[in-house]
């Protein structure tokens, strides 16, 4: 992959090379494309834009040539693969699910609601929480366009899932989730592992962090962490970025929320309560949601800067299946992301239906030599503990020796 300016600018795709330099700051997905200067990237391109025909229109009006290096076997073989998945229907989206999801999600905020009029307000905060995070599940389906087949209408249902459920932005969201799809665990690349200052997964960011705070992350990650990231998210980062990039639907989604509150909410509880019901649905939601994003990667290893894989060595190494045949965890605990290993191979693929996928993909993963690493939950969420612990313990120490 090739990193420097001097070099063209140019991408295979599909057996073409193709001159993007046209493409800086046009390119709707921001930069992610320049990730794969001077590298193969029809794996990448198909997985990104296979809902997209206008992405295939655009490349046919980019400067090309044939090239002369093919797919590597691997590449060939998951090419063959993800096809037989499209032909028996993997890839169609199912609007009978999607009313489900819907239906839990209302659910979950009637009874939080339902309890915080009770007075009953820690489970109720708990409750509130836990639908924030079923925001996050869902608002994350339509945000990779696996919704409902349409790539417009996902996203503009984002936008609302994200905006009034959680109180974020689904295009911020996007643009920095397609970075850590296109390399996950690349120093580099991966935003989810740009976590400082409250945060490091890797000892190498370690050295760039306060040593004192990183010593005890592994203790303070769950409690404190999460909610400073959920509410410098909800209060600066996200509504800075609507504003400076004019994202005015996603800013009146905000207002719709801040606004029910302050109609549904205020006149019964009070300033205070409110408050304390909002900080506490925040808490528990970042506790829930954050928690449960950072088990299937970070503890994995890191790819450095100057290195690359390619797709399927990306997805497959340095992502972890959580519990992926348990039904509880799969749809009441992680919304079908604990098979992230299936939806980092085929991240437009329904998620619903890994379910199903798992023993095809392993067979396949194993029998072209890649190792298919499956845990249990917990035993993830110990790992990922004891890595943020190992980390802090580095900081300390590299602190010492200067």
């Amino acid at each position: 992959m090739v990193h420097e300016t001097s070099e063209p600018k140019e991408i295979t795709i599909d057996g073409r090379i193709y001159d993007v330099s046209s493409l800086e700051g046009k390119h709707p997905g921001g930069g992610v494309f320049k990730f794969y200067f001077g590298s193969d990237a029809t794996v990448a391109f198909n997985e990104f834009h296979g809902r997209s025909p206008r992405a295939y229109k655009w490349l046919k009006t980019l400067k090309s040539r044939p090239a002369t290096q093919p797919l590597s076997p691997l590449e060939r073989d998951f090419r063959i693969f993800r096809q037989q998945l499209v032909d028996e229907g993997y890839f169609e989206p199912s609007y009978i699910h999607l009313a489900y999801r819907f239906a839990f999600l209302f659910f979950c905020h009637w009874v939080a609601f339902k309890l915080m009029f009770a007075e009953w307000y820690f489970t109720a905060a708990l409750c509130l929480g836990y639908a924030g995070g079923h925001c996050g599940w869902l608002m994350h389906e339509f945000g990779h366009g696996s919704g409902t087949g349409y790539m417009w209408l996902d996203r503009r249902i984002q936008e609302f899932v994200y905006g009034v459920g959680d109180g974020m932005s689904a295009g911020w969201w996007r643009s920095q989730h397609n970075r850590h799809h296109a390399m996950p665990q690349h120093l580099e690349h991966d935003v989810d592992l740009k976590t400082l200052p409250l945060v490091a997964f890797h000892a190498e960011i370690a050295k760039k962090g306060n040593p004192f705070w990183l010593r005890f992350q592994a203790y303070l990650f769950l409690p404190v962490v999460t909610l400073l990231v959920t509410l410098g998210w909800q209060f600066f980062l996200h509504p800075r970025y609507m504003i400076r990039k004019g994202k005015w639907a996603e800013l009146f989604y905000l207002a719709v929320r801040y606004g029910g509150v302050a109609y549904f909410v205020l006149p019964h509880l009070g300033l205070a309560k409110t408050l304390m019901m909002y900080i506490g649905g925040a808490l528990f939601g970042g506790m829930y949601i954050f928690t449960n994003f950072a088990l299937s990667h970070t503890h994995k290893p890191v790819v450095h800067k100057g290195e690359t894989k390619d797709w399927i060595r990306f997805s497959v190494e340095h992502t972890t299946n959580i519990s992926p045949g348990n039904w509880f965890i799969t749809y009441f605990v992680m919304t079908h992301l604990n098979q992230q290993i299936e939806h980092h191979l085929f991240p437009q693929m329904p998620q619903y239906r890994f379910f199903k996928l798992v023993p095809r993909v392993r067979k396949w993963v194993e029998d072209h030599g890649l190792e298919y690493d499956t845990r249990g939950y917990f035993e993830t969420l110990w790992d990922t503990l004891r890595n943020l612990d190992e980390v802090g313990k580095s900081a300390g120490e590299h602190a010492h020796k200067e």
